[in-house]
């Protein structure tokens, strides 16, 4: 499999494309990082990494996986994503369009435990963001979906300039009876 050369970032991380031989780790940060019933499954994943390399990224420090993203490249020419667009397991494919698309659309972002509470999510978050809407001179905003009870994840988002532009109801955990609003945060991307 192609690695890509590891480039130095804040706070010592180190970020490459995700590949197929980083499944068990990606799974690994999934299921800590997030609820039994909003996880995804490995060839979510594998599809993703093959669709987008450049928008599927590892962080390293000191030789070990710290976390990994994901996005995808959509057209939404402006409006504001529904929830059918961020329905678990959708098909990257059908969506992603990284020549015509305008709007990056963060699927996954998080730590792995050892990595966490050693304030490095924004950094990885906004080098994230940086190398990906680098590599894509067309796109215009980001959008992403947070849990409205993930005030961590938010406090990284909001101070990467994210700010809210819907919620779901209910969108996590809708079977059960504490379900949470996802929200739907959105950033302009500058170019300078």
């Amino acid at each position: 499999a192609h690695r890509d050369a590891r480039r130095p970032g804040v706070n010592g991380l180190a970020l490459r494309s995700a590949t197929l031989a980083d499944l068990d780790a990606i799974m690994a940060m999934e299921s800590t990082g997030f609820a039994a019933h909003h996880q995804e499954a490995p060839h979510v994943y594998a599809q993703r990494i093959e669709a987008f390399p450049e928008g599927s990224l590892i962080a390293e420090l000191d030789a070990a996986i710290a976390g990994c993203f994901f996005s995808e490249v959509w057209q939404l020419a402006g409006s504001v994503p529904t929830e059918s667009h961020f329905q678990l397991g959708h098909d990257i494919r059908a969506r992603h369009r990284p020549r015509q698309g305008r709007t990056l659309y963060v699927s996954s972002m998080t730590l792995a435990p050892a990595f966490r509470g050693r304030q490095l999510g924004q950094p990885f978050f906004a080098a994230c963001l940086d190398r990906v809407t680098r590599s894509l001179c067309g796109l215009e905003e980001i959008v992403l979906l947070v849990n409205e009870s993930w005030r961590g994840a938010r406090q990284i988002y909001v101070a990467t300039g994210f700010e809210e532009i819907s919620r779901l109801p209910g969108f996590f955990g809708p079977t059960e009876p504490n379900a949470e609003d996802g929200i739907v945060m959105r950033r302009p991307i500058s170019r300078s």
